[in-house]
């Protein structure tokens, strides 16, 4: 959507909701994924989503 055609729909309703306009969030911290640290991180989280979405992997390695 054209930056033009934004102002135009704002106030347009999608899925029974009114759009309205949202503040940027913008990043506060800055994460080192190097070294040591950022690899037991990165290990880390793969682990943590691997075991949460465990069914839907399994489906996934089966198609």
């Amino acid at each position: 959507m054209s930056d033009e055609n934004q102002s135009e729909n704002d106030g347009e309703v999608f899925y029974g909701v009114k759009r309205v306009q949202r503040p940027k969030v913008k990043a506060t911290r800055v994460l080192d994924l190097s070294g040591e640290n950022g690899r037991r991180i990165v290990i880390t989280k793969a682990n943590e989503i691997l075991k949460l979405h465990e069914k839907t992997f399994a489906k996934l390695a089966d198609m």
